[in-house]
């Protein structure tokens, strides 16, 4: 496969030497007169010709085939620069010239409104209706090149390459042309059935033909012929110009439109994907995330996968049915728009489901507080005023007994602060503040410690932020917890490592296990208690901060492993 670079510099040198000869033919409209220049087709011929060499340009620029298009350039400059020649030049110099100058004109024609009016859509022809193209043109070209005589401004010389049979050649090359253009026009005009096509397709055709038209009256109207011929045929390459350089097409404006006017980012995917498919005339567009379609449209969309990226982050694929050159250019200039407006509706998701989840971590640390105060504060308080009653009601008869319930209700006080600290204590760990993630994590395993013996291993970590404390302290005393009360575990490690760029946490435990694909897990949702509710609260806690947390559980114990990214420390580090 040729380099396209290479490909570009050859095309700019060909259009760069077409040009030095239209430069030439416009140094010669100089020297002869705009008047005779124009009633000679020489205005014509080097108006064409510069047309064609600006549209060879555009086309290498913008990566596009210049194959046809130079071809047509360099008859058109040949014929421009050739017919003005004649025109300066002695009677028998001119003649000699003349011919180059017919057949070139008839070249340039020939390919102008067949090839050119292809390449003006980039529409892929049947090889049979280019191959017609071409024999036509050349046939028309030599022709009008050995044409017995020669006419150069209204003078009538014998062609010195003359033959007899090519005025029978000239009609029946010139009926090829015409038959093969109108082909080509009509087959063009079957293709332009969306807005998009029609806009690329329509002003080319007008200007084809026109241009023929114009030529056409020629042989009617031979002093109207120059100018209108002059004004026309030009147009024809200009016209093709536009659709190769492009102008931001309606079909993105109205996208943008439908982005703009939508209320929210879900029903914007359907409208962007009605509309875009309305403007190229698509017969289904869909868009797929994660093998699940979010929306679509019409019924036919599984031929094309196209990725659809924002920032970098792959949102999904946007399927659609085959496409031709134009329509793949609209939608690949849509497509930033549509991934920009998925990655939308992926943040959309994302924060309602956040929102969910922290209703329920939010509901479920009610719950836990409301349990702790009925189940631990409740009863300590209920024998503070029970004791003190008694104490009261035996105070005067028997000082002994009063004592004791004094006692007993002074105990029952200090248990009811204790149990109050430590619920303060698990709202907000001032031991984190105090002392650090690994102080507070191993004044967590000596509270623990009792039938169980929890113990802290510890690399040394980079600066950690509060949040990322916080975290993996609680994450921490949920899973110890959990070992101690419910697992009936003699053994709890906590390690904290740092792997890859990220602070590990692990906490194992000997205990009887539990099924993570039960009821339990479940509950970790927030449907369930206890356990579950703590399973989920530590899942959440992990995917506030972009980590991940896993727990694999049997019969013979249970590990809970919280992966957390390393930000920039932005609070306390232990």
């Amino acid at each position: 496969m040729s380099d396209p670079a290479a490909l570009r510099r050859r095309a700019l040198v060909a259009a760069g030497c077409c040009a030095t000869l239209v430069l030439t033919a416009l140094a010669l409209v100089v020297v002869v007169g705009p008047e005779r220049a124009l009633v000679t087709h020489l205005v014509e011929d080097t108006a064409a010709a510069l047309a064609w060499v600006g549209l060879a340009v555009a086309c290498a620029l913008r990566n596009r085939p210049t194959g046809s298009v130079l071809t047509i350039a360099g008859a058109w400059s040949v014929a421009a620069v050739t017919g003005g020649w004649s025109l300066v030049l002695d009677p028998s110099a001119a003649a000699a010239v003349g011919w180059a100058s017919a057949g070139s004109w008839g070249l340039g024609v020939g390919l102008a409104y067949t090839l050119g009016v292809l390449t003006a859509a980039r529409w892929s022809s049947p090889r049979v209706l280019r191959r017609a193209a071409v024999a036509a043109s050349l046939l028309v070209a030599l022709a009008f090149a050995t044409l017995p005589t020669v006419t150069t401004d209204d003078q009538v010389r014998p062609n010195p390459v003359g033959t007899p049979l090519a005025p029978v050649l000239a009609v029946v090359g010139v009926i090829a042309v015409v038959v093969v253009a109108f082909a080509v026009i009509a087959a063009l005009a079957m293709q332009a059935s969306s807005p998009a096509r029609r806009r690329t397709i329509l002003p080319v055709l007008v200007a084809a033909l026109a241009g023929l038209v114009a030529i056409g009256t020629g042989a009617f109207a031979t002093q109207w012929a120059p100018i209108a011929q002059a004004l026309t045929v030009p147009l024809l390459p200009l016209t093709i110009a536009a659709t190769v350089l492009g102008t931001p097409g309606r079909g993105r404006r109205s996208v943008a439109a439908q982005l703009d006017g939508a209320a929210d980012p879900s029903s914007a995917l359907a409208a962007t994907l009605a509309e875009l498919g309305h403007e190229l005339g698509l017969t289904g567009l869909a868009i797929e995330v994660d093998g699940r379609t979010v929306a679509s449209v019409g019924g036919s969309f599984d031929d094309v996968r196209l990725p659809l990226v924002h920032l970098g982050r792959p949102e999904g694929h946007l399927l659609t049915p085959p496409l031709d050159e134009d329509a793949a250019d609209e939608i690949g200039r849509v497509a930033p728009s549509v991934a920009a407006v998925l990655a939308s509706v992926r943040l959309v998701e994302e924060l309602r489901r956040s929102r969910a989840e922290l209703t329920v971590a939010r509901e479920a640390e009610r719950r836990r507080v409301r349990r702790d105060l009925h189940d631990e504060i409740g009863p300590l308080l209920a024998a503070v005023a029970v004791q003190t009653e008694a104490a009261a009601l035996t105070l005067e008869r028997s000082p002994d007994s009063s004592r004791r319930s004094l006692a007993k209700a002074r105990a029952a006080g200090s248990d009811a602060v204790l149990a109050l600290r430590r619920i303060v204590r698990d709202l907000q760990p001032v031991a984190v503040d105090d002392l650090g993630l690994v102080g507070a994590l191993e004044e967590l395993a000596a509270r623990l410690t009792g039938p169980a013996t929890v113990t802290v291993t510890s690399s040394p970590t980079p600066p950690l932020s509060a949040a990322v404390e916080v975290a993996l302290y609680r994450i921490a005393a949920e899973a110890a917890g959990n070992a101690v009360r419910h697992a009936a575990a003699t053994r709890v490690r906590l390690a904290l490592t740092v792997v890859d760029g990220a602070v590990v946490l692990t906490v194992d435990d000997d205990g009887c296990g539990f099924d993570t694909t039960g009821p339990v897990a479940g509950a970790a949702a927030g449907a369930g208690a206890g356990v579950g509710i703590g399973l989920g609260s530590m899942r959440e806690r992990a995917a506030e901060l972009d980590g991940r947390l896993s727990i694999g559980s049997s019969a013979t114990g249970t590990t809970v492993r919280a992966e957390l990214p390393v930000p920039a420390a932005g609070g306390t580090s232990p």
